[in-house]
């Protein structure tokens, strides 16, 4: 009897030590993960705010307007926003809301 409880004493004790090793790996991991993103940030380039730059996206942001108002048609005609992706009327449409998704 006395040496099931030992092996049990045992098997716990090692649970334990098993768990509180994996909370420091997982805070390790976690700590590397903040010091390797402040790096990158760090480390990105400044943006570039050119005139070319701004009507680029200037561009982008007309795009993404018009294909927004084209999704709200798309609701008013068929009520709902779940363009399928083989939306023959407005393939390009279909094609920027599965983008929008993910």
């Amino acid at each position: 009897m006395c040496n099931t409880s030992s092996k049990i004493h045992d098997l716990v004790r090692m649970v334990i030590h098993k768990y509180q090793r994996q909370q420091k790996e997982i805070k390790e991991t976690e700590q590397n993960f903040r010091e390797q993103s402040a790096k990158a940030c760090q480390q990105q380039q400044p943006k570039d705010h050119s005139e070319e730059s701004l009507v680029s996206n200037k561009r982008t942001y007309d795009t993404w307007e018009s294909r927004f108002q084209e999704l709200l048609d798309y609701k008013m005609k068929c009520g709902h926003c779940l363009v399928p992706y083989n939306y023959a009327e407005n393939h390009g449409l279909a094609v920027w809301v599965k983008k929008q998704r993910y």
